[in-house]
């Protein structure tokens, strides 16, 4: 593995362990904060679209070390699709990993 492997790797533990862990719990409390009295159907509506830009949130900051990583080296406009498939797959396999630390800790921590 490369420096930006490694690195996107490290950034996909950190938010997979705090984004993907947070993301059952919090649209329902976004929801419940945007709409104090609403009724249970347009709670659970709005706690449905949060958790659609939540995922697309985390998504979008999963990418960032990645992009970083190709955007600064010499070589950004020269490097093939399959560095950047690399790059991003090992920080999305980083995430997955951090969600299941996050799950053993909730369990047994």
């Amino acid at each position: 593995m490369s420096v930006p492997d490694v690195a996107s790797f490290t950034w996909g533990v950190l938010v997979g362990f705090v984004g993907w862990g947070s993301l059952p719990r919090l649209p329902h409390i976004i929801a419940l904060f945007l709409l104090p009295r609403g009724s249970r159907l347009t709670t659970a509506a709005v706690a449905a679209i949060c958790a659609l830009f939540l995922i697309l949130a985390i998504l979008g900051v999963l990418a960032i070390v990645p992009l970083v990583s190709h955007c600064t080296s010499a070589v950004a406009s020269v490097s093939p699709p399959d560095m950047w498939r690399r790059t991003y797959g090992a920080a999305f396999v980083g995430s997955l990993i951090g969600l299941f630390v996050n799950g053993a800790f909730q369990k047994w921590g």
